[in-house]
């Protein structure tokens, strides 16, 4: 009977031994089975459920490895989730601390606009305390007949606006009080902003001032400069200037006539009667100029520019009246630079200003 092996156990060849057995093959196979197929079929299922365990391990080990791993990152998760909650803490108490300053921060500017609370009303009341003071101290002086100085017009830092009025007087100046030379108009003149044109450092109040104490009481600084500018190209003579100066004209002055319109810059708010007043104002120029005087008798040297003002006020409202004549008409002709030489060109002014304090 050839050799049949009844079992091959997985490890059978390093064993050094190898399984046979001849026997008769039975004709049923129940419960047929000798000791030794019995201890060989036991022998194959120990070895399977070795090979079994074997792999088992190797699977074991390497899942275990991957645990590890997990394990190992899960921890490194989570120390870096616990630094960040740290900080995270750290950050919620500064913000609590920040928030804390922040409310006694507020806490301090309560109390401080509960302070300026009170003393809004204790400067309120005082205020009104002293309103009804300068009420009696108002109708005192009414019944004195005294107004206070009140600033109507004030245009020294406003050059548009002075523009304006210089134009208005200008325009009536010309059409009423001088003629020109021939060969000459007003579109050859243009407003001055200081007596000198080129001057741009001197600032000219333009104001005017009015009270009452029994009788009109004004301030004026109103500085009317026209100028013709590059006239002659060396210094004139007194007879140059008299060649083309303006002269008065022969006709009078009447109520339709004898007035420009002024819009004052502040309503005076009290019935007071035409201001009437005279002025007398001495320009100071450069050395070499000639001031010289003209009327329709006689011309001459001066320094003094002398002028008649007559104003009228509205009680409300800005729209005022306003008459400037000089007594003569003030010329003057000046280098158009401060440093005088052969090539310097001399301008003619005409002034008509109105000062008096």
């Amino acid at each position: 009977m050839a050799n049949i092996p009844i079992i091959n156990p997985p490890d059978k060849e390093h064993l050094g031994f190898c399984w046979h057995h001849q026997f008769t093959i039975p004709l049923l196979f129940d419960d047929c089975l000798s000791l030794l197929q019995k201890v060989c079929a036991m022998w194959a299922k120990l070895n399977d459920t070795i090979d079994a365990l074997n792999k088992f391990s190797d699977e074991f080990n390497i899942w275990a490895k991957s645990v590890e791993d997990s394990l190992k990152d899960l921890y490194a998760k989570y120390t870096a989730l616990e630094t960040r909650v740290s900080k995270n803490e750290q950050n919620i108490s500064n913000i609590k601390k920040q928030l804390q300053s922040i409310a006694d921060d507020l806490n301090s500017l309560l109390q401080r606009l509960n302070n300026i609370e009170s003393d809004i009303t204790q400067i309120q009341a005082d205020m009104t305390a002293l309103e009804a003071r300068i009420k009696k101290l108002e109708d005192l002086l009414k019944n004195l007949n005294i107004i206070p100085p009140q600033t109507i017009l004030d245009l020294t830092d406003n050059d548009s606006a002075w523009a304006t009025v210089w134009g208005e007087w200008w325009n009536w100046f010309c059409a009423n009080i001088i003629e020109f030379a021939n060969g000459d108009n007003k579109s050859n003149w243009v407003l001055s902003n200081n007596l000198k044109w080129h001057d741009t450092v001197t600032q000219p109040k333009r104001t005017i001032q009015i009270g009452y104490l029994g009788q009109p009481v004004a301030l004026v600084k109103l500085p009317f400069i026209a100028v013709r500018k590059n006239v002659w190209n060396s210094k004139p003579t007194l007879a140059q200037i008299y060649e083309i100066a303006p002269r008065f004209k022969a006709n009078a002055l009447y109520p339709a006539n004898g007035f420009f319109d002024l819009t004052l810059t502040h309503e005076f708010g009290y019935v007071m009667d035409e201001v009437k007043l005279m002025t007398s104002y001495i320009p100071f120029l450069t050395p070499e100029s000639i001031i010289a005087k003209i009327d329709n008798r006689v011309s001459y040297t001066s320094f003094a520019v002398q002028t008649d003002v007559r104003l009228q006020i509205p009680k409300n409202g800005t729209n005022a009246k306003l008459a400037i004549v000089p007594q003569s008409i003030t010329l003057a002709a000046v280098p158009n630079t401060e440093d005088v030489s052969q090539a310097t060109a001399w301008d003619l002014y005409i002034y008509c200003i109105a000062e008096n304090g």
